[in-house]
């Protein structure tokens, strides 16, 4: 009898661990941060990339960005010309969404919260972000960017101005 005891003990023992282990499993892959993608955000996680919070970077077509700050539901990112000529915009994009933040568009693909450090700036968050921007006018130094109908030749024209 004990010999049936002690084998019904380990029994059970085994089965508890096995499903500790299956919820453990099953509670990891749904963690907050990285939810299940809709198929357009999943396409572009092979464009997209890993980001540390507070690390400005360049982005394509004349940009910076910086990571703001990073949380589980979601993440804060800022972008602005790289020759500073513009405002600094920035938006709280929540995880597994995209928006438009200024001229650029941004996924924000995963998030990974970290925790604050020892010195300012050293916080060891980071997200996976995709950030497409549109290129940025040419401008040659000494001559100022202007829109509207003021900067057409046609408009100068009829304001009485001379067209060269």
């Amino acid at each position: 009898m004990t010999m049936v005891r002690k084998v019904l003990i380990g029994v059970v023992g085994v089965v508890v661990v096995l499903v500790l282990a299956v919820v453990g499993f099953m509670w990891w892959s749904v963690r907050p941060g990285t939810p299940d993608l809709p198929p357009e955000l999943e396409a572009l996680r092979s464009e997209a990339h890993g980001v540390r919070e507070a690390r400005p970077f360049s982005v394509p077509g004349g940009w910076r960005a910086v990571l703001f700050s990073v949380h589980t539901s979601g993440a804060r990112v800022q972008i602005w010309a790289e020759d500073d000529s513009g405002p600094v915009v920035g938006e709280f994009l929540d995880v597994g969404t995209s928006g438009v933040i200024g001229s650029c568009t941004v996924a924000v693909l995963e998030t990974h919260p970290g925790w604050p450090g020892r010195e300012e700036g050293s916080e060891t968050g980071w997200a996976l972000l995709h950030v497409s921007c549109p290129p940025r006018p040419a401008v040659t130094p000494g001559e100022t960017a202007t829109t509207g109908a003021s900067a057409t030749p046609s408009a100068t024209a009829s304001a009485g101005g001379t067209q060269r």
